[in-house]
């Protein structure tokens, strides 16, 4: 059987840019793709997401 997996981005919240105030913080993108049940995403901008690979993965 094929499994088909939906992931989504910080594009999908309106992130364009790494810094821009007006958008949706990155703590808060986090949570808000992990409460909807994505279990993959993509990054995203470079710089919007922490770019320490540690720090990343210990968030993600």
């Amino acid at each position: 059987m094929t499994r088909i997996r939906i992931g989504s981005a910080p594009d999908s919240w309106g992130v364009w840019f790494p810094e821009d105030p007006r958008q949706v913080p990155w703590p808060r993108f986090l949570d808000e793709v992990a409460e909807s049940g994505y279990e993959w995403i993509e990054l995203g901008p470079y710089g919007y997401l922490p770019t320490d690979p540690g720090l990343l993965a210990d968030e993600l």
